[in-house]
């Protein structure tokens, strides 16, 4: 094995294990604030956890079955910190600083954008991190 093939091989575990902490982290905060909205059954606690979970499991079986190489391990864990990311600030503003009647139709409407996220965030970052990795191989032309 060649330097260069370690260290990308390096570079890809690292960022596969950030993108699988940052979905570890999500799916906390995310069962915390099922935690504080205090389901009135233990079913409906447990269903509203794992329609919220829901993109959270998707992202982590593209992070586990996308990542053969750095630039695919990097798109996947900017896709997660988008993905997830944004969707902690929206629960948070619907729980925390704007609670109203409507939040509930907010919160499960959630995991649908956070899906559409899903839909164009990975291939565009996939997309983009194959030019940039394209880019950086070619031989500058000046």
């Amino acid at each position: 094995m060649t330097k260069t093939s370690l260290h990308i091989e390096t570079g890809t575990r690292i960022a596969k294990r950030l993108a699988f902490l940052t979905l570890l982290l999500a799916t906390i905060l995310t069962l915390a604030m099922v935690r504080v909205l205090q389901p009135t059954t233990l079913k409906a606690g447990m269903l509203f956890s794992a329609w919220l979970l829901l993109p959270y499991g998707l992202l982590a079986v593209i992070a586990a079955v996308r990542s053969r190489d750095s630039a695919e391990a990097l798109a996947n864990l900017a896709a997660t910190l988008l993905i997830a990311g944004g969707g902690l600030m929206f629960l948070t503003d619907v729980i925390f600083f704007h609670p109203d009647a409507q939040g509930a139709i907010a919160l499960l409407m959630a995991p649908i954008l956070q899906g559409i996220g899903i839909l164009i965030l990975v291939p565009l970052a996939h997309w983009i991190f194959r030019l940039i990795t394209q880019y950086r191989s070619t031989p500058n032309e000046h």
